[in-house]
């Protein structure tokens, strides 16, 4: 199971008081800024009242050159094409400059590889592009990498500039100009732009930096990419989304609201967090699903009714690629039954046949979040084989793979997420690697769930909503904040959409409210009328019938009064069990249960007809905070292993048919923890 640390931030509330009184601020939210480090003068005003002096285009390195080499291009009516990467950066970024260069009057084409022929520019591109009579190839989020590339390009007698945003290497392309926020000669303030940004800084350039011209034309097409690469939504990021999020709530291009309409957001107000789970995953979905022109053509589109063709289009390959990344899912769990030590191991690694490369990344995420460590989601593909990571803060998987690297061809990433390539008969031998590896780093960290604050359930009104909004934009560096509810009472539980979800009514003194939990449904939530449990939710606007009111989404759920860092720990120790690792004294002494402890296990078990839930929530039932959270896993296992418990395909527990007296001697569990 995924479990996190509960941290709630610290904030200092007579500051907060201050600065609420001193700008007119709504007293929550700057309760929740100043926590978040937005706590002087100059950050409230940038922050809240958009006071940010965006920094010049010229601070860019190369930037001049950029510009006079597309303006000769443009001038010398020489071809230019328009090079992009398949994701929704990609998509935008080649969408803005083709679009900027066209209103220019430009002879200028684009393309975007398909995954399947891989990231970057190629060799093969320029041949391509020489055929087409292209005199200049400008790349947009990628290209800083292609040095061979640029090598080519120029021996072909074409001109290249390249406009990226990932990380310089030792060595920058020999071509015309190379324009990327992470040079070591960036004069930039703030580099934190996505590649579609780093173009709008070239537009401005080009604009002699009018920055409103530019932003009133592309606002919205910025935003798509900067949310959809995940960029924080701070400093100039912050100011470029507010604008294009009030320009795609009044948009006039015809692709984004054909998109809006299959995205069921035809009349409905969009929010950056809206954009990010409807629209954004809808263009990226072009690319993993097939081509990548399709979305491309969507946002270029100047015909209604092609461009409601093409969303529809681009639905249903949306649809598709849910569906085949829930098979994987439930492949990868069918694996872990066959094969529960690859659940258990410190990095989890998988890997199937043919499993698509786009989908590969979005279910390595699913595996973090559901079990709490770094996974990586290999597909295998004859003999070759590529793979995708990610992980969460305080764990490197960029570290991790390198470490490993001895059974990889290739492997490129961050610390966040990363990919790999490698002959399928290394898989073995990379999960052994970076499993040692990562054994070597001693206790892992355990995962975080931020909480911005406590909150009493009293003040869940409008007015909290109101506070809430002059946060927006949320996403990366800024998200949506999280509260604490602690000590709330299950009142009831009801099913909603035929099961899918669950609404749970709490009280707390006089005060009562209701909350959902998606993707939960009633006989999966292990709790029940009566329980006391501490929530940490998400307050949201919800529009009925013209009335906008709260809404309460949960996004964890514990018993009242566990005990994170126990929980954890004793998860942590019960997998180094299963995994056959040496105990120390001490470790064996805190895992081994005693006779009357198993009892009081067994007892349970039979009083409620069994048991189908997660190890913690036995502890809640118990009586126990967390701390014998090992020795009650243990239990259940040495039960299981001596046929006192059985359990069936579900993997929930029951007493056996014809019970069996136990004796624990021959437990070999157990034996092992003397």
């Amino acid at each position: 199971m995924s479990r996190k640390i509960w941290q709630v931030n610290k904030v200092d509330k007579v500051l907060a008081a201050s600065l609420a009184e001193k700008h007119t601020l709504f007293p929550m939210a700057s309760l929740i800024a100043s926590s978040r480090g937005i706590d002087t003068d100059e950050k409230i005003r940038s922050f809240f009242f958009d006071e940010l002096e965006l920094s010049s285009p010229w601070d860019f390195p190369d930037m001049d050159k950029a510009v006079r080499t597309i303006t000769a291009a443009l001038e010398n009516f020489d071809r230019i094409a328009v090079f992009g990467d398949y994701d929704a950066d990609g998509i935008t970024a080649t969408a803005l400059l083709y679009s900027y260069l066209s209103d220019q009057g430009a002879d200028v084409m684009c393309k975007i590889p398909n995954r399947s022929e891989g990231y970057g520019l190629k060799c093969s591109d320029i041949d391509y592009f020489a055929e087409q009579g292209v005199k200049l190839i400008v790349t947009v989020d990628c290209g800083i990498s292609n040095i061979e590339e640029a090598e080519y390009a120029k021996q072909c007698g074409i001109k290249m500039v390249v406009t990226d945003h990932h990380r310089v290497g030792d060595v920058l392309p020999d071509c015309c100009a190379v324009v990327d926020p992470y040079r070591e000669d960036c004069k930039c303030s703030f580099n934190s732009f996505a590649g579609v940004g780093v173009v709008f800084k070239l537009l401005c350039a080009m604009e002699d930096s009018d920055y409103d011209f530019v932003l009133d034309a592309y606002s919205d097409i910025i935003t798509l990419g900067t949310i959809g690469d995940v960029m924080p939504l701070i400093d100039e990021n912050r100011f470029i989304v507010r604008r294009g999020v009030e320009m795609i709530n009044n948009s006039e291009r015809f692709g984004i609201n054909s998109l809006r309409e299959v995205a069921g957001y035809g009349r409905k107000r969009m929010s950056a967090g809206t954009l990010a789970f409807t629209l954004i995953p809808r263009i990226n979905a072009a690319g993993r699903m097939g081509s990548p022109s399709r979305a491309l053509n969507l946002l270029l589109c100047e015909d209604p009714s092609v461009s409601d063709d093409i969303a529809e289009e681009i639905d249903s390959a949306n649809v598709q690629r849910h569906k085949i990344e829930l098979d994987i899912l439930e492949q990868i769990k069918e694996k872990f039954k066959t094969d529960p030590s690859l659940k258990y191991d410190r990095v989890i690694v998988v890997d199937g046949e043919s499993w698509p490369n786009g989908i590969i990344g979005i279910v390595a995420a699913k595996l973090v979040e559901l079990y709490g460590k770094p996974a990586i989601v290999i597909a295998r593909d004859g003999d070759e084989a590529r793979g995708s990571g990610r992980s969460f803060e305080g764990f490197s998987l960029y570290d991790t793979i390198k470490a490993a690297s001895v059974a990889l061809d290739h492997f490129g990433g961050h610390t966040l997420a990363a990919g790999i390539g490698l002959k399928c008969e290394n898989i073995g031998l990379f999960r052994r690697k970076i499993n040692e590896y990562a054994a070597s780093l001693g206790e892992m960290n355990f995962p975080v769930l931020n909480i911005d604050c406590r909150l009493n359930p009293a003040a869940i009104d409008k007015d909290l909503l109101d506070a809430l909004s002059t946060l927006e934009p949320f996403g990366a560096g800024n998200p949506v904040p999280v509260f604490g509810l602690f000590n709330m009472k299950i009142d009831a539980v009801q099913a909603v959409s035929e099961g899918k979800h669950i609404r749970i009514m709490f009280s707390k003194g006089d005060t009562k409210i209701s909350a959902m939990r998606f993707g939960v449904a009633p006989h999966e939530f292990s709790f029940r009328k009566g329980d006391t449990v501490d929530l940490a939710v998400t307050v949201e606007p919800n529009e009925y019938l013209g009335e906008v009111r709260p809404s309460v989404h949960i996004k964890a759920v514990r018993g009242a009064g566990m005990d994170d860092i126990s929980v954890l720990k004793g998860f942590s120790l019960y997998e180094k069990i299963k995994r056959q690792e040496y105990l120390t004294a001490e470790e064996k002494s805190i895992a081994r249960p005693e006779r009357e402890f198993m009892l009081d296990v067994f007892k349970f078990i039979k009083a409620n007809g069994g048991w189908k839930y997660d190890i913690e929530t036995l502890c809640y039932r118990l009586g126990n905070n967390g701390t014998d959270l090992c020795k009650v896993a243990v239990s259940l296992d040495a039960m299981l292993e001596l046929n006192v418990l059985v359990r069936d395909e579900n993997g929930a527990i029951f007493l056996p048919d014809n019970p069996v007296k136990a004796d624990l001697s021959a437990c070999a569990l157990l034996n092992n923890l003397l």
